[in-house]
């Protein structure tokens, strides 16, 4: 593996040049600090955007004093002295070594030279004990997911999966826990509900229609990866990813009877039996008590118990469980922020 320690290095991501709409963007810009005190020493800082953007699209110019340009009642600054450069993928941040200034104590900051490297939000870093494992790996395993805000990379050094065993683990738990929040957000939103009130046939054929779409994902997920040699603890996160599937189909399947009946005897005794939370539990078994004939009000009452159920979910640490099971099996997760 190539990896390059970098030091007297700070706060940044690879983003390869600031945006104009993007205030809080940075670059990172190598200073040297000039304390009151007398002492120096030369450190990495982020140069933000709206730095820019408060003096006319002005920058400094090397060997200026960049203190003047920052924000108004800006208090500290974050420097690093330290980082690793993994070619070809990324560069961590140790977060064990990211340290605060206070700019009363700075006499000046005189700007050294521009990086190319810049970023916004989070900083890309990991414990120390992670960088060191990445370190001492002969085989490095990376994988990447991309969101809307940030990516998240998963890393393996252990050296005892191959390729395919890791990128198929990466994309099932991933699938799973994708899984989960989806059927609230699948029901048919309030707008459809006010057009479509005078027609219960067709608000229930949408209802029906959603809650058909969530069991077809729900069967996708919880089939048996045929092929896939995965640990015992993998198999472990796939075994309870799969029960709290099943269970929750369970579910809206009686949500879906009480919709089409009025019925709310076996959807009570799931909540009592499932729902642990004392204050959901009480809400839930409060909007069942409030009974109604209205097709559009029975489907808002479905809506609201379908979000309260993934509340529960939630507390109950789906998403928790998913970085733990990283953990557990050697996984290492590093989220980098994009805004």
């Amino acid at each position: 593996m190539h990896i390059r320690i970098i030091t007297t290095m700070a706060l940044f991501f690879l983003i390869q040049s600031l945006q104009a709409d993007c205030p809080h963007c940075f670059t990172a810009i190598k200073v040297r600090l000039e304390y009151v005190g007398g002492q120096t020493e030369e450190v990495y800082m982020k140069f933000f955007r709206s730095y820019e953007l408060e003096r006319d699209e002005q920058r400094p110019a090397v060997g200026e004093d960049v203190k003047p340009y920052l924000s108004s009642g800006k208090e500290t600054i974050f420097v690093v002295d330290t980082i690793y450069h993994i070619k070809p993928h990324f560069r961590i941040v140790e977060k064990e070594n990211i340290r605060e200034v206070a700019i009363q104590q700075v006499e000046s900051i005189k700007l050294i030279a521009w990086t190319e490297v810049g970023g916004a939000g989070e900083l890309p870093r990991l414990p120390h004990e992670s960088i060191q494992r990445i370190i001492k790996s002969d085989t490095l395993l990376t994988t990447s997911r991309e969101y809307t805000c940030f990516d998240n990379y998963y890393i393996y050094p252990n050296g005892d999966l191959s390729r395919k065993q890791f990128d198929a683990f990466i994309q099932f738990a991933i699938d799973y826990s994708e899984t989960n929040p989806t059927l609230s957000r699948s029901l048919i939103q309030g707008e459809t509900f006010r057009e479509q009130s005078e027609k219960k046939e067709s608000v229930l054929e949408i209802m029906d229609w959603a809650f058909d779409d969530f069991y077809q994902q729900v069967d996708r997920r919880i089939k048996d990866r045929v092929g896939c040699d995965f640990s015992p603890k993998f198999h472990t996160y796939f075994t309870q990813q799969k029960s709290a599937l099943r269970l929750k189909k369970d579910y809206y399947t009686l949500l879906q009877y009480y919709l089409k009946t009025g019925k709310t005897e076996e959807l009570i005794s799931f909540v009592d039996e499932n729902v642990k939370d004392d204050k959901i539990h009480e809400v839930m078994i409060t909007k069942l008590s409030q009974t109604s004939d209205s097709v559009l009000e029975m489907c808002q009452t479905v809506k609201y118990l379908a979000r309260k159920y993934e509340s529960t979910l939630h507390s109950l640490g789906i998403d928790g469980y998913f970085l733990k099971i990283m953990e557990d099996n050697g996984v290492i997760t590093l989220s980098v922020s994009l805004d």
